[in-house]
């Protein structure tokens, strides 16, 4: 790339004076004073670049912010995704399973039973999922290691709250296909088939 350089008298950010002050209260309050008590040392010294520390921090994480809230919008829509395509999934199987479902309840099976079994299917697919998903995070924490501000990459605190969210949205997913093979008239489903 192309370069230039500047004597030291040119060039605004070299050896100008850094003030930090400690104030009580609002510390845009100072800005007028500071600026007065400058002109009087110097009256043709400029004063700029006022800024608090909050202002300086936020400035510097705005990037990390931004792509934060980006994978965070991603996130949400896999998580999003993933609810959607369980909850086909398993209203296709239910569909699928109508006369063994009615078979089922016909041979004194209970609503509660044929909860528990289309339940029971959810959380073993979710299950599956979560542990395929764990080992794969496992192994790809050293790609996001450098992005983490303080996070450890293996954060069991993390890992754990994206396992019971995992898990709870995939049983919301599954409740209204379970609640429908519950609901289920044996009679009807061995009649129609």
């Amino acid at each position: 790339m192309p370069q230039f350089y500047l004597p030291y008298a040119q060039d605004p950010s070299h050896q100008r004076p850094l003030v930090v002050m400690q104030v009580a209260g609002d510390p845009r309050n100072y800005e007028d004073t500071l600026r007065k008590i400058a002109a009087r040392i110097d009256p043709d010294a400029p004063l700029f670049d006022y800024h608090t520390f909050e202002e300086n921090i936020d400035a510097q994480a705005t990037q990390a912010r931004f792509e934060a809230l980006l994978v965070s919008g991603f996130s949400a829509t896999a998580l999003l995704l993933s609810a959607l395509g369980l909850y086909a999934v398993l209203s296709y199987v239910v569909g699928e399973r109508i006369r063994e479902l009615g078979l089922r309840m016909a041979f004194g099976a209970s609503r509660s039973d044929i909860l528990r079994l289309v339940l029971g299917r959810a959380a073993i697919l979710a299950g599956l999922g979560v542990v395929s998903g764990t080992v794969a995070s496992i192994f790809t924490t050293k790609l996001v290691a450098d992005l983490l501000i303080r996070v450890a990459p293996l954060d069991r605190v993390v890992f754990l709250t994206v396992t019971v969210v995992l898990l709870a949205v995939s049983m919301s997913a599954a409740l209204v296909p379970a609640l429908r093979a519950a609901s289920i008239d044996p009679v009807r489903s061995l009649r129609d088939e």
